[in-house]
């Protein structure tokens, strides 16, 4: 049977950055947490009397690393040791301690700068403070929401506190009750809570103590907002290794690659009643095509010229294909300039974006092949004239796992992420089903096409539909793919690794 001591380091987060006095401050939060007696924590082991002899023994740093958690501890849970009476007695344990390594002027003055909560002491509280996390209104099919969730189980599988707050069932007032108090880290989803101020225009995080982490999931030029209306400690997550470059290089925010994962779920003996299904939008390319003649015309030219680029190099990313045209025009724009112009073309941008959306679907129907595609928009598509595009409502993400499930395979079609991976990516491969997506620089060296996913070009989607239908009619082939990427997805693409990235970050 466990000890009480064995039973409460089982079920609590431990501070990573205290070595000596890891298993104490477990047992202290414990009995702050739950206010227990000194009876119920004997086994703490700095309040147990010095032998000195065995204190000798010991080497002077061995001795001072004790004194310097030790320390820590008594400033972080003074009020604890006031209520068992024994805050003089763990004090007069480090002087003793400190005398026999002749450093008690240096424990001293270490002790008061622990009880004044110095730079030093907040960093060793960190990592034992909770993770706070913002969930947000209902928006993309609640899956920022699912994000935070799903993030936030990772992170207290693995021992760590969590608290959430939500803006749509709290008021944006109501975040000024974390105002003094301290966080391992304040993590949101492409959230605007970043950028919310006090009434003499400073910024209310930067009242909260701790690291601030935003993750962003769409191109950072349209997230000009998020990135620039920022607290101090802040710092940007992202799915994409080129928007890694672009926020670091425009934004000066460090950034770390780390995108979205996916789930793994209980895999049911679905019957796969779908060739190939697509869970996404149709995007009007034509409808944004127009609306460019609109543009101011010093713009338009760019425009125009930017959307060329995108179209005849389907491997650039937005910036390239804007430092492009520029190249071309003789003309070298400082990095606001460049940043206001990118910023302008969202039209041209999505333009392309819904234009190969466009192409991928339209090669596979002219090919004969079904396709099963989930959402409102694609009833009144140009391509819902083919008998062979079979259309269904809009699903919520709950059910896009069984509809994955019961696929043969499923396309992933990026909004032009040239180095990113996503959680659909994540969640296909998860369901033990065949992902089918264009290129990204994420999956070379992770991933190999036909191997553990089907990996096509937009300039080349000639070949495409031969492909698929080669994979649908050999089943053995198709179920080896879905079987390879169902491994390779479970050991790096869910949501508890993802949390072991982010606490290597937090350390």
């Amino acid at each position: 049977m466990l000890t009480f001591k064995e039973s409460i380091l089982l079920m609590t987060r431990v501070n990573c950055r205290l070595k000596v006095r890891q298993e104490d401050e477990v047992l202290f939060y414990q009995a702050e947490k739950n206010n227990l007696d000194v009876e119920e924590c004997k086994g703490i082991l700095c309040l147990q009397p010095i032998n000195s002899d065995k204190v000798e023994a010991g080497s002077v740093d061995d001795l001072w690393k004790e004194i310097y958690e030790e320390c820590f501890l008594v400033s972080r849970y003074k009020d604890v040791l006031l209520n068992w009476d024994r805050f003089n007695f763990l004090i007069e344990n480090i002087l003793e301690k400190a005398e026999i390594c002749n450093k008690k002027l240096e424990a001293v003055a270490l002790m008061e700068q622990m009880l004044l909560r110095s730079e030093e002491y907040l960093w060793i509280e960190e990592a034992g403070c909770p993770v706070l996390l913002y969930k947000s209104d209902d928006v993309c099919h609640n899956v920022l929401n699912i994000f935070a969730e799903q993030l936030g189980a990772a992170f207290e599988r693995a021992g760590q506190e969590v608290e959430y707050f939500d803006t749509e069932t709290e008021e944006i007032n109501d975040l000024n009750k974390f105002r003094g108090r301290h966080f391992r880290a304040v993590i949101g989803m492409q959230t605007y809570l970043f950028g919310v101020r006090m009434m003499d225009g400073s910024y209310l995080h930067d009242y909260i103590i701790g690291p601030k982490f935003n993750f962003i999931f769409d191109h950072p030029v349209w997230m000009r907002h998020h990135l620039t209306n920022v607290p101090k400690n802040f710092y940007v997550i992202t799915h994409d290794i080129n928007y890694v470059q672009f926020t670091q290089h425009y934004y000066h925010h460090k950034t770390y690659l780390l995108p979205p994962a996916g789930q793994i779920v209980t895999l049911e003996d679905l019957r796969e009643i779908y060739d190939i299904s697509f869970i996404g939008t149709y995007g009007d390319y034509w409808n944004q095509a127009l609306l460019i003649h609109e543009m101011p015309r010093e713009i338009r030219f760019i425009a125009n010229h930017f959307l060329l680029e995108l179209r005849k190099n389907t491997n650039y990313t937005a910036e390239e294909a804007l430092a492009e045209v520029y190249r071309k025009k003789g003309y070298q724009p400082t990095d606001e300039e460049f940043l206001e112009m990118l910023w302008e073309l969202y039209r041209p941008y999505f333009c392309a974006v819904y234009y190969y959306r466009h192409c991928v679907i339209k090669s596979l129907l002219d090919a004969g092949l079904r396709v099963d595609v989930f959402g409102e928009t694609w009833q009144t598509s140009p391509l819902s004239v083919y008998p062979n595009l079979v259309c269904h409502p809009n699903v919520r993400y709950e059910e896009a796992v069984r509809i994955w499930q019961q696929s043969k395979m499923s396309l992933n079609i990026m909004s032009w992420h040239k180095g990113g991976f996503t959680e659909r990516m994540a969640n296909i491969m998860l369901c033990k089903t065949v992902l089918v997506t264009d290129d990204t620089s994420y999956l070379h060296g992770r991933y190999a096409s036909d191997e553990d996913l089907i990996v096509f070009r937009l300039d080349e989607l000639k070949t495409l539909p031969q492909k698929l239908k080669m994979y649908l009619e050999n089943e053995e082939k198709r179920h080896g793919i879905a079987e390879r990427g169902w491994r390779k997805a479970c050991c790096n693409e869910t949501w508890e690794v993802r949390e072991r990235i982010l606490e290597e970050v937090l350390l």
